[in-house]
């Protein structure tokens, strides 16, 4: 019986033995034919096409179609159109790709074959840099479809490429060029195929926008930037309330300012497809400045996705929409074009930050030729670049304040005779113990009142007060989690965070004992004193240890 019980167990250990070899062979068959589809040129082909259809960064290319009237079957609808331009940009899309990897990989998708295999000859096999391609622009000539509306020409007179060397962390200047094509495609079982793809001469456009001469502002600017309490930064727009934009505003204007500086989230409004509601609230903040006598300063790009040429039709496209919309409301006074971009030097490269600035520039001012144009700089010391592009110049400053006059003088002679904007400047009150940079309200009305004597005695004309009031919290996305970071932050109101004046605008009498009291000061002589008693500590258990 003890044999028989053996003999069954072994059987059936043999059997199981047996089911997992046959799935481990199996397991071993599916993985290596996985793996040689994934290294083939046919799946590596579909998961660049499918990489690009998903990206789709030259989507937000310009296209500028110029007639839908062809020689041979007639207008062309907008959805064969739109068809046809989408399958055109993936063109693009793919032989920048191919440019940039050294991989022409996926050609045969949307070439014919035999032009594929001629481009692919034309793929640069230089693995020591990558050349990083953008189109920017299309001006498309529409010439024939065919009866069967299978075979479509048009003639692309004038392509703007932007491109960058990258030759490992260093990185050209951004350079932009100019080409042209005369395209023949095919419709092929139901995809768009390049079947003639030929270079001529481009078209050139004239640069009106670069010539024009510099705009002045109209008039003097004392002026605030502008977050409500409750909802700083990119919840300014998306939880905008027109009850609290009506109060505030209204506030603002009793206290004898003239200018609000705002803010324009890059991807609140919706990056390259920006959103109908957010122009809504534009629109609105704009009509409720208007009708308080206020001029607004529209800052934009706050936040973007980065300074990569990959990024700039989309940049461009965000600039248009919101320009078309609002750009000749008679409450915009001037747009500022970023905050603060030198702060990215570090991060992004010099190069890069300035390379985008300088596209935006060139792209508003074909956009809005009225306008007076500028950066915000976070410094002076920065505040020279750029200077001959801009209309004016405008910087920041929370440095000591009795070096503001010399900081203008040496902005001025570097500059020539633009007009200068202190955009932003101000001091907070965060007056708690261990939050050291401590300021009573005393402090913030003594260096207030120093900073704005020395902006009446240098004459500078415009100013912009940092900021409207204390913020109730500010969202974590967009400052670190440190406690002090944040009460400093949230602290540099003109207004308390219940909307009542703090001590800059009251006169000194109203001032109590506590009011001048800063907690900095305090907070040093606390750990001062706890420094001297472990001292103390120490040399009593020493002289005890000796006697």
């Amino acid at each position: 019986m003890e044999f028989e019980v053996g003999k069954v167990i072994r059987n059936k250990y043999h059997f199981f033995n047996a089911v997992l070899f046959l799935v481990t062979i199996l397991l071993i068959v599916l993985a290596i034919f996985k793996f040689v589809n994934a290294v083939s040129p046919k799946t590596q082909s579909k998961i660049i096409f499918n990489e690009y259809n998903h990206s789709k960064k030259s989507s937000f290319a310009k296209v500028n179609w110029y007639n839908d009237q062809g020689t041979l079957y007639g207008d062309i609808d907008k959805y064969l159109k739109a068809n046809i331009i989408e399958s055109y940009l993936d063109v693009w899309d793919l032989i920048n790709y191919g440019i940039k990897t050294k991989d022409a990989y996926g050609y045969e998708d949307l070439f014919e074959p035999k032009l594929a295999k001629q481009l692919m000859e034309f793929v640069p096999s230089n693995k020591d840099f990558m050349l990083e391609r953008q189109n920017l622009e299309h001006n498309i000539h529409f010439n024939f479809l065919s009866i069967d509306r299978s075979m479509i020409s048009f003639t692309d007179e004038r392509i703007i490429i932007a491109s960058q060397h990258i030759d490992g962390k260093r990185k050209s200047i951004i350079k932009y060029d100019t080409l042209a094509v005369q395209v023949l495609m095919n419709l092929i079982d139901g995809r768009w195929k390049i079947y003639k793809f030929k270079s001529i001469d481009p078209v050139h456009e004239v640069e009106i926008a670069k010539s024009r001469e510099p705009l002045k502002l109209q008039n003097d600017i004392v002026g605030i930037n502008y977050y409500p309490r409750a909802n700083p930064w990119h919840e300014m727009w998306s939880k905008f309330s027109i009850d609290t934009t009506v109060r505030d505003f209204k506030i603002i204007k009793e206290l004898d300012y003239n200018t609000i500086r705002i803010f324009i989230p890059y991807s609140t409004f919706g990056g390259g497809n920006v959103t109908d509601e957010m122009l809504v609230n534009l629109e609105r903040l704009l009509d409720i400045a208007d009708e308080n006598h206020l001029k607004i300063m529209p800052t934009l790009f706050d936040f973007p996705n980065g300074y990569s040429i990959n990024e700039f039709p989309a940049y461009a496209k965000h600039l248009e929409r919101i320009i078309s919309k609002v750009g000749n409301h008679p409450s915009i006074i001037a747009w500022d074009i970023k905050n603060e971009p030198d702060l990215d030097f570090d991060n992004y490269g010099r190069e890069n930050v300035l390379g985008f600035l300088d596209f935006i520039i060139d792209k508003f001012k074909r956009f809005d030729v009225n306008t007076p144009i500028t950066v915000g700089w976070s410094d002076a010391d920065s505040a020279h670049l750029l200077h001959d592009k801009l209309d004016f110049v405008s910087f920041h400053y929370y440095k000591e304040p009795s070096e503001l006059g010399k900081t203008f003088r040496d902005l001025s002679a570097s500059i020539g005779y633009k007009d200068i904007v202190l955009s932003e400047y101000g001091v907070h009150t965060s007056n708690a113990l261990f939050a050291f940079g401590s300021h009573s309200k005393y402090s913030q009305k003594k260096i207030i009142n120093t900073l704005e004597n020395s902006i009446n005695e240098i004459g500078l004309r415009h100013s912009i007060r940092w900021c409207f009031s204390d913020f109730l919290q500010i969202p974590d996305k967009v400052m670190e989690n440190s406690r002090n970071i944040k009460l400093i932050q949230s602290s540099y109101g003109v207004l308390d965070n219940t909307l009542e004046r703090k001590s800059y605008l009251l006169p000194e009498s109203s001032l109590g004992f506590l009011d001048k009291v800063n907690y900095n000061y305090i907070s040093i002589l606390l750990l001062g004193l706890l420094y001297c008693t472990l001292l103390l500590i120490g040399f009593i258990s020493i002289i005890k240890t000796k006697f």
